[in-house]
C-alpha cells in the first residue's frame, strides 16, 4: 500500500506541475489536464468497485477530490487551452 502511494504521489505531482507550468507548450498542458482528470475518474471508480473496504474507500476519493479540486482551481486556464487563446498573465 506504501509503494502504491508514493507511485500515486509521483503521478500527481508529475502532472500537476507540468499542467500548471505556464512555460510548457500547449498540447502538454492539456495532455497534463487529461492525465489529471482520467485518474480522477479511476479513483472514483475504484471507490465505487470497493464500497466494502471504508478504509480504501475514503483513501480514493479523498485522492479524487484533490484532483477534482486541481481541475477546479484551473478551470479558466483549461478553457482558454482547448480555445487555443493566448494568457494575459
Amino acid at each position: 500500500m506504501e509503494i502504491f502511494i508514493e507511485i500515486v504521489g509521483m503521478m500527481i505531482e508529475t502532472f500537476a506541475f507540468s499542467a500548471e507550468d505556464k512555460n510548457q507548450p500547449r498540447k502538454v498542458r492539456l495532455i497534463g489536464f487529461s492525465i489529471i482528470f482520467i485518474l480522477m475518474g479511476l479513483f472514483f471508480f475504484l471507490a465505487y468497485i470497493l464500497r466494502y473496504n471504508t478504509f480504501m474507500v475514503s483513501f480514493l476519493i479523498i485522492l479524487g477530490l484533490i484532483m477534482a479540486l486541481t481541475l477546479l482551481n484551473s478551470l479558466a486556464d483549461i478553457i482558454r487551452l482547448i480555445r487555443n487563446e493566448e494568457s494575459n498573465d
